[in-house]
């Protein structure tokens, strides 16, 4: 061998630690620079939330998903202070940092609340609306639980189950039923997951699509680099960013219509659009209400029986409390699914028709539409976040200010609970 050869030879592990240590160097550059930005692109957050979902639900073969009981689990989230969001469920699984005794305490009164996201709340708990209304009712005499029972994902058929499953085992005297006036209607009827059909004047429970399970947690290709990806995509941004760019890559790949509105702005698409798009387009707006004016009878009828007051509380979106906070992105996203300003105006034509059936039942409404615009109007302050247009903790504090006053008025609390 000769002598430029045994050299060569000799500099290739320097060579290769230098490269190593370069690589070594780079990564950490890259992951302190993420982390102080705080970046985190859309895919990044949806790969996130995929992650996440088989952690807080678990999967339930009659209802869809239910939460876990005894979570304690944190969710990147970036349009927050701390950057992230703490998910604590109690021992029945409940959004609620302390346990729950299924038995109810001697003179202790219970609001029982169910909802979707909004009301699960992308919130840690204490900012939480059902958290924020406990407070504010036991500064007085009489003692209060409101329980969050509210589940991500769910429509109000869903909740109508799990009510009628395990709701009513914790003895109410309060149900209050969130409706989020954004995508609930749609969501009902949509099939796959557990829903009523009209047939003919009557109503039949149809069973979930056993393929649901699949549908809600994404198919998990399970080996040992994915389980590497996953572990290090939790722990490191650098990673979680790659994972992003291709995920990303297969998103932009996308040529459906809904596909490229959610690209544009996912909130506004999952939120409020996408009910829109599907109503336009089917005509199933008549059909729906329908369904919802049964499934409101089967609520009533259930809660007059047990002596339970029955409560709705429709929550606004974005788009009918501050559209002008994300208007050029939502004038792109309705025009990419050929929306008209007539095809806009349809949550608050849903929510009329809404107030107009529960009144027609007897059932009482809280009117939070108008108290989120005066709020608006008063403060100037948002109440979604702009990735997703989630209820952000301003709106959960508006929403159990103006429940906990309803409460006043109607007197099933009593006025001796506010200390001046």
């Amino acid at each position: 061998m000769s002598a430029s050869s045994r050299m060569h030879g000799s500099r290739f592990p320097a060579k290769l630690a230098f490269a190593a240590a370069s690589l070594v160097m780079g990564f950490l550059f890259a992951e302190t620079a993420l982390r102080v930005a705080g970046w985190r692109p859309l895919v990044v957050f949806l790969v996130d939330a995929q992650e996440f979902l088989p952690v807080y639900f678990s999967f339930d073969a009659e209802i869809g998903v239910v939460r876990r009981k005894d979570v304690d689990i944190r969710f990147r989230f970036p349009e927050r202070t701390s950057g992230e969001i703490r998910f604590v469920t109690n021992n029945h699984g409940f959004r609620r940092s302390f346990p729950t005794s299924r038995r109810k305490p001697e003179h202790l009164k219970r609001i029982l609340v169910l909802g979707d996201s909004h009301v699960d709340g992308l919130v840690d708990n204490d900012e939480n609306l059902t958290h924020l209304l406990e407070q504010r009712l036991n500064t007085g005499s009489e003692r209060w639980e409101v329980l969050n029972a509210a589940v991500g994902s769910y429509c109000p058929y869903q909740n109508y189950l799990w009510y009628r499953r395990e709701g009513r085992r914790f003895d109410p005297e309060i149900v209050l039923l969130a409706l989020y006036l954004g995508n609930d209607l749609a969501e009902m009827m949509v099939s796959g997951r557990p829903r009523l059909v009209g047939d003919g004047g009557r109503f039949n429970e149809e069973p979930q699509d056993p393929e649901f399970e699949n549908r809600f947690f994404g198919a998990r290709r399970e080996s040992p680099v994915a389980d590497l990806v996953r572990w290090g995509a939790r722990r490191s941004q650098f990673v979680a960013q790659l994972r992003g760019v291709w995920a990303g890559l297969r998103f932009r790949s996308e040529t459906d219509p809904l596909a490229l509105a959610r690209r544009e702005c996912l909130g506004c698409v999952g939120q409020a659009l996408e009910q829109i798009h599907w109503f336009a387009r089917s005509g199933g707006y008549p059909e729906a209400l329908s369904v919802l004016d049964e499934l409101l009878r089967r609520y009533l009828e259930d809660a007059e029986a047990e002596g339970v007051v029955l409560i709705l509380a429709p929550l606004p979106s974005r788009l009918q409390v501050e559209p002008e906070s994300d208007r050029a992105r939502l004038e792109a996203t309705a025009a990419i699914l050929g929306l008209t300003a007539e095809n806009l105006r349809m949550e608050a034509r849903f929510y009329g028709d809404l107030v107009k059936m529960a009144e027609r039942r007897g059932i009482v409404t809280v009117d939070l539409v108008q108290a989120f615009k005066r709020e608006r109007s008063r403060s100037g302050k948002t109440f979604y976040y702009d990735l997703d247009w989630h209820m952000n903790e301003r709106a959960h504090k508006v929403v159990a200010e103006e429940i906990f006053r309803y409460l006043l008025e109607k007197r099933l609390a009593r006025r001796e609970t506010v200390r001046s």
